[in-house]
C-alpha cells in the first residue's frame, strides 16, 4: 500500500470507531429509555393491541407474511453482497486479478477500451470494447505462442498494476506494443510474454464492477464493517429489550385471560377506536393520556379529573 492509501485507510477506520461509538451510545440510551417505558407500564397500550392483532386470524396472517416477506429480502441482500464484498476482498488482496481454474475475472478500472479511436478497429472490425464498470472474463494461456496481433490481453507492467489492453505489434523479440482502444498513444511498457496472464473471452458482466469497486475501497471497507457492526449492535439491545417486552406481554395475556375477554371483540372494539384500555388493565393513572387510540371523550374525562384534583389541592392549602 502507498503511504496515500495508508492515510486513506486511517481515516476511514477512525470514521467507523468514532461512527461506532456514537450509534452504540444512541442505541443503547433509546434501549434504556424503551425498557423503562415498560417498567412503567406506559407501553401497555401499544402491547394490549400487539396482543390483541397477535391473537386474530386475520391480521396473524397478514403480520407472518410482512414478517416472512422482510426475512427474504434482508437475507437475499446478504446473500448477494456477501458474495461481492469477498469477492472484492480478494481482488483487492491479488491486485484486481480473481482465478478460478483456467478463468480469470478482473474488473475494469478506466474507460481506455470503451471506444473506437484508432483507424485499426474499424478497419479490422475489432468490436470487444468493455466500459469502465464491467466485469470481464480472462482465459490463461496453456502457451504464450496462442497470442496474436489485435488479441486484448491483461498483463502486469512494471509498477505491479493490471492493464487490459490490445497488441497492436508483436515485436522481433518476443514483447508487445499495447494501447486502449480509446487512447491514441501506446502504451510506455512493452510487456514481454511473461508479463501476460491471459486474452480476454469477449465475456463480461456490464456494470456490476462498480458495486466491487466500491467494496474494494476503504470507504466500502469501512461501510460494510459499520453495517455488520450495526446488526450486531441491534440484534444485542432488542434482544434485552425483548425480553422485558415478553414479560410484560405475558402479564397482559394473564390478566386478559383472567377476565375472560373475547379477542375478537377486543379486536372490533381495536379497530372502531372504542377499545378502554383503562377497563381492561386497570392502570388508569400509568396509561399515556396522549395515547392515540384513547377517545376524545376519554381525554376530556382524564383531563376533567386533573383539573378536579388542583382545585382540591388548593383549597387544602387554605
Amino acid at each position: 500500500m502507498t503511504k496515500i492509501e495508508i492515510f486513506g485507510f486511517v481515516i476511514s477506520l477512525l470514521g467507523f470507531i468514532i461512527f461506532a461509538i456514537v450509534f452504540t451510545l444512541v442505541y443503547r440510551s433509546y434501549t434504556k429509555s424503551y425498557i423503562k417505558a415498560i417498567k412503567e407500564k406506559n407501553e401497555d397500550p401499544n402491547i394490549l393491541d400487539d396482543l390483541i392483532k397477535n391473537n386474530h386470524p386475520k391480521t396473524k396472517k397478514k403480520r407472518k407474511i410482512v414478517k416472512a416477506i422482510k426475512n427474504v429480502i434482508f437475507y437475499g441482500l446478504l446473500v448477494l453482497l456477501i458474495p461481492f464484498f469477498v469477492y472484492s476482498i480478494f481482488s483487492r488482496v491479488r491486485g484486481n486479478l480473481m482465478s478460478f481454474g483456467d478463468k480469470g475475472y478482473l474488473v475494469v478500472a478506466s474507460g481506455s477500451m470503451s471506444k473506437k479511436n484508432n483507424s485499426y478497429l474499424i478497419e479490422n472490425n475489432l468490436t470487444n470494447q468493455f466500459n469502465t464498470g464491467d466485469i470481464i472474463q480472462i482465459r490463461k494461456l496453456k502457451s504464450t505462442d496462442e497470442l496474436k496481433l489485435y488479441d486484448v490481453i491483461s498483463y502486469r507492467n512494471d509498477k505491479g498494476i493490471n492493464i487490459i489492453h490490445r497488441i497492436i505489434q508483436i515485436n522481433e523479440d518476443g514483447s508487445f506494443i499495447t494501447r486502449g482502444d480509446s487512447n491514441k498513444g501506446s502504451d510506455t511498457y512493452n510487456p514481454t510474454r511473461n508479463d501476460v496472464y491471459g486474452v480476454y473471452t469477449n465475456q463480461r458482466i456490464q456494470k456490476i464492477g462498480y458495486l466491487v469497486m466500491f467494496f474494494k475501497s476503504n470507504f466500502g471497507i469501512m461501510t460494510m464493517v459499520a453495517v455488520v457492526y450495526c446488526i450486531l449492535m441491534i440484534d444485542f439491545f432488542n434482544k434485552k429489550s425483548q425480553e422485558r417486552y415478553d414479560i410484560r406481554y405475558e402479564e397482559i395475556e394473564g390478566i386478559i385471560n383472567d377476565k375472560k375477554l373475547d379477542y375478537k371483540d377486543l379486536y372490533l372494539k381495536l379497530e372502531d377506536n372504542e377499545l378502554n384500555y383503562e377497563e381492561i388493565l386497570g392502570i388508569e393513572s400509568e396509561i399515556n393520556d396522549d395515547n392515540p387510540n384513547r377517545t376524545e371523550e376519554e381525554n376530556n374525562t382524564v383531563s376533567k379529573d386533573d383539573d378536579s384534583d388542583t382545585v382540591l389541592n388548593k383549597e387544602e392549602e387554605v
